[in-house]
């Protein structure tokens, strides 16, 4: 009875420590960031990101290259300090997705 009772809870008190840990993913350094491409305006430059992305001066990287899905994740990860987070169509991080894609050259 004691074993079984000590198993659960080694399995409960190892499942909540890894889902409270917050924010595990490192990121490579990033030695040059991409430009803001001005000219692209509406769906074409994705303009619909939120306001804390752009007035944050967040920036794709250049050297290493980084894509849309790496760059939303970073920023992500960076403002609310977790792993967990929503992705899918109409959410923060397919909006900095594009944003990262689009904008920038």
């Amino acid at each position: 009875m004691k074993i079984i009772v000590s198993a659960i809870l080694a399995t409960f008190l190892t499942t909540s420590i890894a889902y409270a840990a917050p924010n595990t993913k490192v990121f490579p350094k990033c030695y040059e960031y991409k430009v803001r491409d001005t000219s692209k305006k509406g769906k074409e430059g994705a303009t619909d990101a939120p306001d804390w992305v752009k007035q944050g001066a967040y920036r794709p990287c250049k050297r290493p290259n980084e894509d849309g899905k790496t760059f939303a994740d970073r920023v992500i990860r960076q403002q609310y300090n977790t792993d967990n987070y929503q992705k899918g169509a109409s959410t923060e991080f397919s909006r900095i997705q594009k944003f990262g894609d689009r904008s920038f050259k």
